[in-house]
């Protein structure tokens, strides 16, 4: 988290805040999630999904919250990721918004 609050101009670091907010989504999964990449076992980057329902789609669907990429990765444009990819809940989906017509 001390990158992006790093990055970010209107943000000030409050290490409290930040905790409750991580620990209150990793205690309560279905209000979001928490993904965490890591290349030979240090950090290198996190994900974080907040779920709600879209009046679009009348259906549940999650929310980018944060990125972060740890700036190495980002200057390589690469890092390997030691874990594979977290396995989605029975009966979820992943898709794509798609575009309105132009009235």
């Amino acid at each position: 988290m001390r990158i992006a609050v790093a990055q970010e101009a209107e943000f000030t670091p409050d290490v409290e805040a930040h905790t409750r907010a991580l620990s209150t989504i990793i205690a309560n999964p279905d209000m979001g999630s928490i993904t965490v990449a890591k290349d030979q076992g240090r950090v290198v980057g996190m994900v974080s999904l907040l779920f709600t329902v879209s009046t679009a789609l009348g259906e549940r669907v999650g929310l980018l919250e944060d990125m972060i990429v740890a700036p190495a990765c980002l200057a390589r444009r690469r890092c390997r990721v030691d874990a594979p990819p977290p396995r989605r809940r029975k009966g979820s989906r992943m898709r794509l918004p798609q575009a309105y017509p132009a009235n």
